[in-house]
């Protein structure tokens, strides 16, 4: 077990040491997810006001949320933000009041707030221990609002992850990829009924599907 210690997540496989970094997975696109707005305008029907991103990433979501005039939390790796557009990206954020960050994991660990909706788009996937992803569930669930809302977002179908495009290995129930590079990336592909069975076993029961390009997607509604 990982213990959320760090993003780095060190394997001895039959073929090779792989240590799979998973800020290494966040991609550098400058605008929010497909299908965003359609969960804003959820949040503003039931007159939200706080969100929690949690693996917020290089804050694109973040940044759509904050300019639609939610208070936001990001929650992530501090070695998510190394890069020169990373902290570009934060120092924008830092512009607007309601943004605040908490360090993963110590930080979001030991904050006793709540939020009434929190998004999680493309995180569990590309954890590759089973436990940990079950423990992000139930940790938001924590810091959720009675009746709160939780976006589950995972990718499925990308060119780059179809068998025979790039070279992987096998590891826990999903693959590792960029062989070539000094750390390594994970992913997991989830169907949707094993979506909804993680989501009920840790109290969440589901909203309604979300249409996303390329993802599987739900609103969960914390029971």
């Amino acid at each position: 077990m990982h213990n959320w210690k760090d993003p780095y997540y060190k394997y001895q496989l039959s073929t090779r040491k792989v240590v799979i970094d998973v800020t290494a997975s966040i991609p550098n696109f400058p605008n929010e997810i497909d299908g965003l707005s359609d969960v804003t305008a959820e949040f503003e029907r039931r007159n939200y006001k706080t969100v929690v991103d949690f693996g917020a990433g290089k804050l694109r979501n973040t940044l759509y949320l904050l300019r639609k005039k939610f208070e936001v939390c990001a929650v992530e790796f501090q070695e998510a933000y190394d890069t020169k557009a990373a902290e570009m990206r934060f120092k924008q954020a830092k512009a607007f009041t309601k943004f605040f960050f908490l360090e993963y994991p110590c930080d979001f660990l030991e904050y006793k707030g709540t939020f009434d909706a929190a998004l999680l788009i493309n995180v569990v996937n590309v954890v590759p221990e089973p436990g940990e992803r079950k423990r992000m569930l139930v940790e938001l669930r924590t810091r959720l609002k009675t009746g709160g809302l939780l976006l589950w977002m995972t990718q499925y179908g990308e060119p780059h992850y179809r068998p025979g495009v790039t070279k992987r290995l096998s590891l826990k129930d999903g693959w590792c990829y960029n062989l070539h590079k000094k750390y390594q990336t994970f992913n997991r592909e989830f169907k949707l009924d094993e979506i909804q069975k993680l989501a009920n076993s840790t109290g969440y029961r589901e909203f309604r599907k979300i249409t996303a390009a390329h993802h599987r997607a739900f609103l969960f509604e914390k029971v």
